[in-house]
């Protein structure tokens, strides 16, 4: 027993999942899970030096609108406040899976900036937005998410699209260390989130 006891010992180890030995493999940073009763996530203080980068997954975010469409915005954080008098950049390519659409967008923004689009979610039949974004927040100059996303849009006349893009933003002034996703909408409040995830690893 005492052979298998050091064995079992031994896969425990090279199994383990967190540690400074584990160089290429990704850490769990931060997670928000079952996300619903708010209309926005924040999450400060979470890139820093000690990674060489960064994945942040959103997985099926939907809204619990009833009154028509919400909108899926970031805003890049540091310090524990959003980044709103900055400036950032970003371009989109999406293709239609319902048509031949394809699309490209492209724009800067001062704060509210489009994620995903058409960045449209809803509550007839579920709409969501499932995303991965890449991101090296160390540099000192600009930093780049790259995204890759599924956007489904519910309801008629709707299509489902495929995209990626990039937001691009200078971090030469004010480092960022964080981000909040969030909805916005034209009507008064602003609709909850009702389901999704959030995660982020991190790279050493």
């Amino acid at each position: 027993m005492g052979k298998w006891k050091n064995y079992i010992i031994w896969v425990k180890k090279t199994m383990s999942y967190i540690g400074k030995g584990q160089a290429g493999n990704p850490v769990l940073i931060a997670s928000d899970i079952n996300i619903s009763g708010a209309s926005s996530v924040s999450f400060d203080d979470v890139f820093s030096s000690d990674f060489n980068w960064y994945e942040v997954y959103l997985y099926e975010l939907q809204s619990d609108s009833s009154t028509g469409d919400t909108y899926l915005r970031m805003n890049l954080r540091a310090g524990g406040s959003d980044l709103t008098s900055s400036n950032y950049d970003a371009a989109w390519q999406r293709h239609s899976f319902n048509t031949s659409s394809s699309v490209f967008d492209n724009g800067a923004y001062t704060t509210t900036l489009e994620l995903a689009p058409p960045s449209r979610l809803d509550s007839d039949g579920g709409s969501s937005a499932t995303a991965i974004m890449r991101i090296d927040p160390n540099t000192p100059n600009v930093v780049f998410f790259y995204m890759d996303y599924l956007h489904m849009e519910s309801g008629g006349g709707n299509n489902d699209w495929g995209g990626r893009g990039a937001i691009g933003y200078d971090n030469s002034g004010t480092a960022i260390d964080g981000f909040k996703i969030y909805l916005t909408t034209s009507s008064t409040p602003n609709e909850d989130f009702n389901g999704g995830a959030i995660y982020i690893f991190g790279y050493k």
